[in-house]
């Protein structure tokens, strides 16, 4: 009586169990067709989204419709800058750097998506700027964020807790193979950890070119087939209950940022 308890893990079986976040970023509108490919296989994925370039009908990008369909399904859309200016929020004053970051949030929220909408994708991964004066994640605090994912480290020691929601760890499918992709995910079983996995544009069809071969030249896609194939070894490990794939509101929920 009298005591205030902080749980720091998620045990399974004795252990830790690994928690993995399949995340993809800026709207493309290949994410629709991954979408569907999540929802055959009974996963949930997030979605980090440049919001100047979505609810106005970009071809290119999600359609409101979509965005409203898998947002419905569960999966969670976090703000990803409204721009996304080359170079990343690192190159930028504090005051626009303040605007991506207010922006971004306030359309997400505007639009009636709110889920995820207090935890920021990094622009290029950076959340260090160039100008030393200037503490993007302090500013990150100041737009009303409670966490934000860069790609520094990798794995999430969740048995410990998250020490720094603010400087979440990612991996970067770009330019990995689908058997380099697939240890992410054995390790993060094994060590009972958890892993935020990103990619961005989906391409190819979902049976060409064949899965498991050399990964595209351009480091900001991977084939839809490589997908395909990463998904399904992931529902096989859901399956055999020995990770759970997620979202960052199943994260949050576990250690409460």
């Amino acid at each position: 009586e009298g005591h205030r308890v902080r749980l720091h893990g998620l045990y399974h079986g004795g252990k830790s169990k690994g928690l993995v976040l399949l995340n993809w970023d800026d709207g493309d509108l290949s994410h629709y067709t991954i979408f569907n490919m999540l929802r055959q296989r009974g996963l949930v994925g997030n979605f980090s989204l440049i919001t100047e370039k979505l609810k106005k009908g970009f071809p290119a990008y999600l359609t409101d419709a979509q965005l409203d369909e898998m947002y419905n399904y569960g999966s969670d859309f976090l703000p990803h800058s409204d721009s996304h200016p080359a170079g990343g929020l690192a190159v930028l004053s504090a005051s626009d750097a303040m605007y991506e970051l207010t922006e971004s949030r306030r359309k997400l929220l505007e639009w009636g998506y709110p889920r995820a909408a207090d935890i920021f994708t990094w622009p290029e991964n950076a959340y260090d700027s160039n100008d030393p004066n200037i503490d993007l994640i302090a500013l990150a605090r100041q737009a009303g964020y409670v966490a934000s994912r860069g790609s520094k480290g990798s794995y999430l020691p969740t048995a410990q807790g998250i020490d720094q929601p603010m400087r979440l760890p990612s991996v970067d499918l770009g330019g990995k193979t689908l058997a380099q992709a697939k240890k992410y995910i054995d390790a993060a079983e094994l060590y009972g950890q958890a892993v935020i996995i990103y990619g961005h544009r989906g391409v190819g069809t979902e049976t060409t070119p064949a899965a498991g071969g050399v990964p595209p030249a351009n480091t900001i896609e991977w084939y839809l087939s490589d997908y395909g194939g990463l998904l399904d070894y992931a529902a096989d490990r859901v399956e055999a209950d020995a990770i759970d794939v997620g979202t960052y509101s199943d994260l949050r929920q576990t250690f409460r940022f």
